[in-house]
């Protein structure tokens, strides 16, 4: 469609062949699903939004969603603009994930098996679950309760905002981390082989001679928990 179309619910599936708005989409509850090719959209405002391609790329404007968001590929990445939604998933099983802000009144699940992910600023309400097994995990910022985890990447975050506990695990790759202003919260980290250093203004007490087990306080302490944990890899606080 060249235009911009306007319904109510809306089912497209297509076994061969891609799903294509030149404009965008106002609709209730969005399906669309592809076996072979890709789906493009563009400013999108709906109740849901559910979008799967096995071999394609998502490639989407601004999503204004009142409700949920799923959107997953097998073999292709998923771009699109800033997203707003309750609750929002994104996988994709071989591609990058490259988006802008996204912001969620619950739950924010953001997988990569193979392919990178480079956000902006990722706000959760709820819990926020990142996860990647082979791709570098880039965002410009999180916000929230909830965990990251990377077996083989690096992860690199413009500005941490700790609410409740927050987990950050990396089996082998470098985790860089600059925090939020004004923040108050329990900090334990743990680095199996790799260094751990820190800004002036966070002080780390040392729990080993081998600088590999280091906690302290930021603020007064008592907004929460950041448990940092890396098997092979330097850990950096800015």
């Amino acid at each position: 469609m060249d235009g911009y179309a306007v319904w109510g619910s809306a089912s497209l599936i297509s076994s061969s062949g891609s799903i294509r708005f030149g404009e965008g989409v106002k609709c209730g509850d969005l399906v669309a699903r592809t076996s072979s090719g890709s789906i493009n959209l563009g400013d999108s405002d709906a109740e849901t939004v559910n979008l799967s391609s096995s071999s394609g790329s998502l490639r989407l404007g601004e999503l204004r969603v009142s409700g949920d968001i799923s959107l997953k590929t097998t073999s292709g990445g998923i771009n699109s603009d800033d997203i707003t939604a309750e609750n929002v998933i994104m996988q994709s099983s071989s591609g990058s994930i490259r988006i802008g802000d996204v912001s969620a009144g619950g739950r924010i699940d953001i997988t990569t098996t193979s392919g990178s992910q480079n956000t902006g600023y990722v706000k959760s309400g709820g819990i926020y679950a990142i996860s990647s097994s082979s791709g570098s995990l880039r965002y410009g910022g999180l916000s929230g309760a909830g965990s990251v985890n990377s077996t083989s990447a690096s992860f690199t975050c413009g500005s941490l905002d700790v609410k409740g506990g927050v987990s950050l695990t990396s089996s082998s790759g470098n985790q860089r981390l600059e925090l939020s202003p004004s923040q108050n919260f329990e900090i334990k980290i743990r680095s199996s082989s790799g260094n751990i250093s820190a800004s002036d203004d966070i002080v780390l007490y040392y729990a080993d001679r081998q600088g590999k087990s280091a906690f302290g306080t930021v603020g007064d302490g008592s907004g929460g928990e950041l448990d940092i944990r890396s098997t092979s890899g330097s850990i950096i606080i800015g």
